[in-house]
């Protein structure tokens, strides 16, 4: 990749380089031959794979950190208080968001940017996917880890980059992708967004920023995609989804041997004439992933891209770390680690698991994350466990907030039972966790963790733990 900054520029410096969004420009930027270094609190396996890269760690933030720094770059998650920040401001060191790096990197190839409450990431993998098995190599920087890759970013030598846009701080209007897709609008990130209207203008103003050369792709089954409609003017807008009325749109869908298969209709705009694109093969399971999917095609097809280019790509697409994983077994238990933790997610990953569950029995665990989400989504975190047999509530993962009062795991048990699901149990101490699920893990076929915590450690580390107890 060409950019327009001299290769003596000197070094990029990240403050929170570790998070997941930040790691893949950082790793973009050092295989684009850039000095970069970066500093986090703790050591991960992100960590890890960015110092086999050659980039400077540090661990800890500490305003020394950033003496041999040409630029730094921050994301929302840092404070401005941070001593990484207010050292750069006395040294008059330029202090970047990483939305203005992103997009700096975007202007240099055609881009295609994905935005939405659900789906950002399995869809960003996707239309990756389709473009890597056209032969166009992509450059990628994702918000998940891309199976097949090991990471989340790839440094391609073609012409398009393909990126997830990060909508939960407004950031993403800065963007400027040649191509936009939307999947879906929930009311989430409302701490910044403040109401309804603002988060809908910010979408608004997101596909607004694409070229009149370009075009947008937006799910049409969702009611609040449906009510910006209206707006999104002056712009080539396409339709997917499984609404009849949708561009692009999903038929016929079966599961089979734990994989779905679907017909594709779609219209060609210019003769007005219908397609069908048949027998299309996908292992990702559930009507939310048959949308992504909708959603990749459609990208797909305007860009000419062959069916038989995009029902391969398809057929051999192996998922996103954290979307509805399995990750083990033990004994006859599978265990699946999914990133779910907003009412709709949890709705669709339980689905889903229902789907490979057949007659089986499904055990949920469930980390909220956020105290502010749990009570500002209260009511439909009550009502989406109800395809879970069980349900095993961790304490609320804060992410750096305060405790709000009547707002934690036992809050939540309460009003699960309320909503009428009876077999709901929190546990006050988390390191318990262990040894609840060995005495009831007999009595399920399926366990699947959910949330976008710490949670993960804990399904990672769950097979080896009950070895360890069952001894």
């Amino acid at each position: 990749m060409i950019i327009n900054i001299p290769k003596n520029f000197g070094f990029f410096h990240f403050v929170g380089i570790g998070g997941i969004g930040m790691s893949g420009i950082a790793e973009i930027l050092i295989k684009s031959g850039y000095e970069v270094q970066g500093s986090d609190v703790s050591s991960s396996k992100i960590i890890d794979r960015l110092i086999s890269l050659g980039i400077k760690i540090f661990i800890g933030h500490d305003k020394n950190n950033i003496k041999n720094a040409s630029i730094v770059v921050y994301s929302s998650a840092i404070k401005q208080n941070n001593p990484e920040i207010v050292e750069a401001k006395k040294l008059f060191i330029p202090i970047i968001h990483r939305s203005e790096m992103l997009s700096e990197l975007m202007k240099l190839k055609k881009s295609i940017a994905i935005a939405g409450t659900h789906g950002k990431t399995t869809t960003t993998s996707l239309i990756s996917k389709i473009l890597d098995t056209n032969k166009m190599d992509p450059t990628i920087i994702n918000g998940g880890i891309i199976s097949s890759l090991a990471s989340n970013a790839k440094l391609g030598q073609g012409q398009w980059m393909v990126v997830e846009a990060d909508e939960s701080d407004g950031s993403f209007s800065k963007l400027m992708p040649t191509v936009a897709v939307i999947t879906n609008i929930d009311l989430e990130h409302l701490d910044f967004h403040k109401n309804e209207k603002n988060l809908e203008n910010a979408f608004i103003n997101f596909i607004s920023s694409i070229p009149f050369y370009g075009f947008c792709s937006v799910c049409i089954d969702h009611p609040r995609v449906q009510k910006i409609f209206s707006n999104l003017k002056n712009r080539k807008i396409i339709t997917y989804g499984l609404s009849p009325n949708a561009d692009v749109k999903a038929d016929n869908i079966i599961v089979k041997n734990q994989k779905m298969y679907f017909d594709v209709t779609y219209k060609n705009k210019t003769n007005e004439e219908n397609y069908t694109i048949k027998n299309i093969s996908f292992s990702m399971l559930g009507l939310h992933n048959i949308q992504n999917a909708l959603a990749s095609i459609s990208i797909a097809l305007e860009l000419n891209i062959k069916p038989d280019i995009i029902k391969l790509a398809l057929k051999n697409f192996n998922g996103v770390q954290r979307r509805f994983q399995l990750i083990d077994t033990y004994k006859h238990t599978k265990i699946i680690d999914d990133y779910g933790h907003h009412p709709e997610e949890i709705k669709a990953a339980l689905s889903a698991t229902k789907l490979i569950a057949e007659k089986s029995k499904v055990l949920a665990i469930f980390q909220p994350h956020r105290y502010s989400r749990l009570k500002n989504h209260f009511n439909e975190f009550c009502s989406c466990f109800n395809d879970a047999d069980e349900v095993v509530l961790l304490n609320v993962y804060a992410a750096g907030e305060k405790k709000i009062a009547n707002c934690n795991n036992i809050d939540l048990e309460n009003g699960i039972r309320n909503y009428g699901h009876k077999n709901v149990t929190s546990i006050i101490n988390d390191e318990d966790i262990y040894k609840i699920i060995l005495k009831k893990i007999n009595n399920y076929q399926i366990i699947i963790f959910l949330g976008a915590g710490n949670i993960t450690k804990i399904a990672n580390n769950l097979k080896k733990e009950l070895e360890i107890l069952s001894k």
